[in-house]
């Protein structure tokens, strides 16, 4: 009985081992997975994301970008359709052309006291009221527009042309990207090493600066003028340059 009991933890204890060991095996290779994921990031990550959302109940008129596209800040991105406003503004206009025609007519007529300081006092409240109705509408309509807040790309468009777009409804995402580029310079027989790497490349095939040595010099002061350089062999990339 002691002997089928012992052999019974025994058997036990192994299987608790392995299944131990096994956990930690696991947990070593996810860490080392996770580890070089973080250390493989790219340049030009996204590092902010902003999503856009109109701000009015209004059909879409035209969408101006895709998926993956590149946008700068600024760009217009969706426009809704906003002819209603644009009738509001006309109107608005012709209504404050009128309140300053009639609040320069009172000061013309006040001159000749035919007009009281009160009326003249009115008509400029009407002008600048008509005019606080305009920059009213001049933000209303610069809704109609949804703008790129930054540099970066699009990274969804959530609405269809001719779609109506509810207050508060997101219409299109933008991330920022990391933009600052890296640069290198190469010899062009390099090039081919650099690989799966999104990379901007200006090639430059003006040799190198060789090691110098002077066969003779003249002191100007404190300066000295190389007269007659030669090319370092092993420095060159054309080869060999000789002085006759």
């Amino acid at each position: 009985m002691n002997k089928f009991t012992n052999s019974y933890v025994n058997t036990t204890d192994k299987h608790v081992l392995k299944q131990a060991l096994f956990a930690f095996v696991l947990f070593l290779l996810v860490s080392i997975w996770a580890i070089q994921a973080s250390a493989a990031v790219p340049e030009g990550v996204e590092v902010e994301s902003a999503m856009l959302s109109s701000s009015m109940f209004a059909p879409v008129d035209k969408i101006m970008v895709r998926q993956g596209q590149e946008v700068k800040k600024g760009d217009i991105l969706v426009s809704l359709e906003c002819g209603s406003m644009n009738a509001k503004m006309k109107r608005a206009n012709s209504i404050l052309k009128s309140k300053k025609f009639s609040y320069l007519n009172k000061i013309k007529l006040r001159e000749f006291d035919a007009a009281s300081g009160l009326e003249v006092d009115l008509a400029r409240a009407e002008v600048e009221e008509a005019q606080a109705n305009i920059d009213i509408l001049k933000s209303d309509r610069r809704s109609c527009e949804i703008r790129s807040p930054f540099d970066g790309m699009v990274r969804a468009v959530m609405i269809n042309p001719y779609e109506t777009a509810r207050e508060g409804q997101a219409l299109v995402e933008v991330s920022r990207l990391n933009s600052e580029p890296i640069g290198t310079k190469s010899r062009s027989g390099a090039l081919n090493d650099i690989q799966n790497r999104p990379a901007l490349i200006k090639r430059d095939e003006t040799p190198e600066i060789p090691e110098l040595k002077a066969i003779g010099e003249t002191k100007m002061g404190d300066e000295e003028e190389i007269l007659a350089p030669t090319m370092d062999d092993k420095a060159s990339p054309l080869g060999t340059s000789t002085v006759q």
